[in-house]
C-alpha cells in the first residue's frame, strides 16, 4: 500500500508520466520474459544446459513486482479520471 500512498501525492501531469514510464517498463519486463521463455523450451528440446530451462522461474517475481506497480498507477489514473 506505499505505492498508492506515494501516487496520492503526485499531480497529475507527475502522475501520467509516471504511469507511461511504469508501462513501458511493464512491457519490456514481459519482452524479455517472452524470450527467456523460448530460450528454456529451446534448450529444454535441445538437450543443453538445465540453468536456462529453469531460469524463467528466478525472473517471475521481478515481473510480478512491475505488474503490481503498473496495476497501482493504473488505478490512481482511473481514480483520477484523467485521460493518457
Amino acid at each position: 500500500m506505499k505505492e498508492n500512498e506515494k501516487l496520492n501525492e503526485l499531480p497529475d501531469v507527475e502522475l501520467i508520466t509516471e504511469h507511461k514510464k511504469r508501462k513501458k517498463s511493464l512491457i519490456t519486463m514481459n519482452v524479455v520474459f517472452g524470450i527467456l521463455v523460448g530460450v528454456s523450451v529451446f534448450n529444454y528440446f535441445g538437450g543443453s544446459s538445465l540453468i536456462f530451462s529453469i531460469f524463467p522461474v528466478f525472473y517471475l517475481p521481478i515481473i510480478l513486482k512491475h505488474g503490481k506497480a503498473f496495476t497501482a498507477s493504473r488505478e490512481e489514473v482511473r481514480k483520477r479520471q484523467l485521460t493518457l
